[in-house]
């Protein structure tokens, strides 16, 4: 039986049985959680700021108290970051579309 190890998430190092698909996964949601929003708020720009988080061994959280602020203090912001202000925006648009967009 073979198994695999876990991929480092704070650096670029992967075992290397894992395949390219995983490792542009991978990639993909590190950059997410750490890259600004294409539509930023003004005080809240990114998914780190709102209490996302990735450990040393890849494991997701979600600090609840810091969101639950984020959302209390800067409402309209969050939704800027993850939508663009948007509703109903097609995956065709040429329109920045926050974290929801830049997802797809």
């Amino acid at each position: 039986r073979h198994t695999r190890s876990l991929c480092d998430w704070s650096s670029d190092v992967c075992s290397s049985d894992l395949d390219s698909t995983v490792k542009m996964i991978r990639q993909q949601i590190r950059s997410l959680l750490f890259s600004t929003s294409s539509t930023p708020g003004k005080s809240i720009s990114s998914l780190s700021q709102v209490g996302y988080s990735i450990d040393q061994y890849g494991v997701l959280s979600l600090d609840a108290t810091k969101l639950d602020t984020a959302l209390q203090n800067n409402f309209s912001d969050v939704t800027q970051m993850f939508t663009g202000g948007y509703n109903n925006l097609s995956t065709f648009s040429t329109l920045s579309a926050g974290y929801a967009g830049d997802a797809v």
